[in-house]
């Protein structure tokens, strides 16, 4: 009986003892959780320390906090420069690496990113150099990327003969630290796909040049950098912005065919292309009217030239609805809005109306056969505006209400200008401009660049060996330029 008793006194003594360690070990993860009340957790997991086996193939970085079990282990949360096959995994506030293969005295770094993630909040971890094997006498470089800002993943790439380095944009700008002082041949891109691989026609980042690492000039170095994470004599240096490009390798997609009337051909095209024999007419430069079984040659703005024949009867006729055009070129060298149409329009009056949220405002208005020329109102920003075809179609559309003229620069050595711009007309992207011309542009940002060359083809990006490079520095570097009250 006696026995008996101390055997269930001992059973329940081990019941208590067990819950009382369940209780313990479920508060202790519970302890991660944000507590109730005080300020919000904003900032980033801070890695503690990092170590690295003796053999060199393993790590063990520490953090001061718990990392989100959605954190990747890989792409933008870890990578290793030079590139090289890993295997990582997270346990709590630690992350282990094995690396597959490490050479001895290698420069080598360890790098973390957005991926990673703090468990009470998801704070993202920005571009970060975790680990670095590299000289004492390192350098730290935040290269500014124009109109990066929001974009999503930015890539960028060093090369130096075969050997790749890569590191990722943060806040319009790439982050690039612990490489070997050398020259380079630099490229970042928008990674669209998520693929980590720059292909087309994701947009690009180009230098002018080579890169020199570190840059000769005395004047670079800004600051130093103090932190226990990596070797506190790195030198945080500056760079030129890069400039954005597209790379055309290829001539213009086939167009989409319509038709408005019988025997009557509009070809939609993805990008402006100048017409180089044939008969057609330029509604804007992306659209041109020509008759059903005309044969054409056509170029785009970078000189890539596709010859095809409009087959009749296999335009859509069903697809056509009326459309107004703008003709970029045309319209930058008038202060007047001039709008083309694939038909008549219906004009009882000679004057035209646009709406800006409760106000109306008039002005004189042209209509001829198949075109429009209004006068500016006066007002800026968009106005809208409701047109009517001969056909009894109408169509209502914004239209800027005001031009500004721009004083082109003057310069003898530059062939001629270009301006790209979104808020160019009918979305062409481009208007050639020669120096000391006026143009007038609606209110928007631009960005003016200078070519050697006069003809209107320019191929700015080449790609060789697989990768991306400018084939000529441009005479006049990219500058961005504003008109008139933009988002008036």
């Amino acid at each position: 009986m006696g026995a008996g008793v101390e055997k269930g006194a001992s059973l329940f003594y081990l019941r208590a003892f067990f819950i009382l360690f369940l209780g313990v070990g479920v508060g202790g993860c519970a302890s991660i959780q944000p507590p109730d009340g005080g300020p919000p957790d904003e900032e980033p997991p801070v890695l503690r320390r990092a170590v690295r086996s003796k053999d060199g193939h393993r790590f063990r970085l520490y953090w001061n906090e718990y990392l989100s079990l959605s954190s990747q282990l890989d792409g933008i949360g870890l990578w290793i420069n030079p590139p090289l096959p890993f295997k990582a995994s997270l346990k709590g506030k630690i992350i282990r690496l094995r690396l597959d293969s490490a050479s001895a005295g290698e420069c080598l770094t360890v790098w973390g990113g957005p991926g990673l993630k703090d468990f009470t909040a998801g704070n993202a971890l920005p571009p970060t150099l975790l680990w670095s094997s590299c000289s004492a006498d390192s350098f730290a470089v935040s290269i500014p990327l124009a109109g990066a800002e929001g974009k999503k993943t930015i890539w960028g790439v060093f090369r130096r003969g075969s050997q790749v380095y890569r590191f990722l944009g943060w806040k319009g700008a790439l982050q690039v630290a612990g490489l070997p002082p050398s020259e380079y041949e630099g490229w970042a891109w928008e990674d669209q796909n998520s693929d980590g691989m720059w292909s087309l026609p994701e947009p690009l980042w180009l230098p002018d040049s080579l890169i020199i690492l570190p840059p000769l000039a005395k004047d670079t170095l800004v600051r130093k950098r103090d932190t226990t994470r990596v070797d506190s004599h790195t030198r945080q240096l500056s760079l030129a912005p890069w400039s954005s490009w597209y790379a055309d390798t290829l001539p213009s997609a086939s167009p989409r065919m319509q038709l408005p009337k019988s025997g009557t051909a509009l070809l939609f095209f993805s990008e402006p292309v100048y017409l180089l024999a044939g008969e057609a007419f330029p509604l804007c430069e992306t659209v041109w009217q020509c008759r059903e079984g005309s044969s054409l040659v056509i170029a785009d703005s970078a000189g890539w030239i596709d010859t095809f024949t409009v087959p009749i009867g296999a335009t859509d006729t069903q697809a056509f609805r009326q459309k107004a055009f703008w003709h970029a070129a045309a319209n930058a060298r008038t202060p007047f809005l001039h709008l083309r149409w694939a038909d008549s329009l219906y004009a009882p009056d000679t004057f035209w109306v646009g709406r800006k949220g409760d106000s109306l405002f008039l002005g004189d208005a042209c209509f001829l056969p198949g075109e429009i020329w209004l006068s500016p109102l006066e007002t800026e920003g968009e106005v809208e505006v409701l047109l009517r075809s001969s056909g009894g179609d109408s169509l209502l559309m914004k239209l800027p209400a005001h031009k500004y003229p721009v004083s082109v620069p003057s310069d003898s050595s530059v062939g001629h200008w270009r301006i790209y711009g979104r808020a160019l007309y009918g979305g062409s992207g481009i208007v050639p401009a020669l120096g000391g011309e006026t143009l007038w542009l609606p209110a928007g940002e631009y960005t003016l660049v200078g070519v050697r060359d006069s003809a209107p083809f320019w191929r700015p990006v080449e790609i060789k060996e697989g990768m991306p490079r400018l084939r000529s520095k441009p005479l006049s570097p990219p500058r961005s330029i504003k008109v008139g009250a933009v988002g008036g």
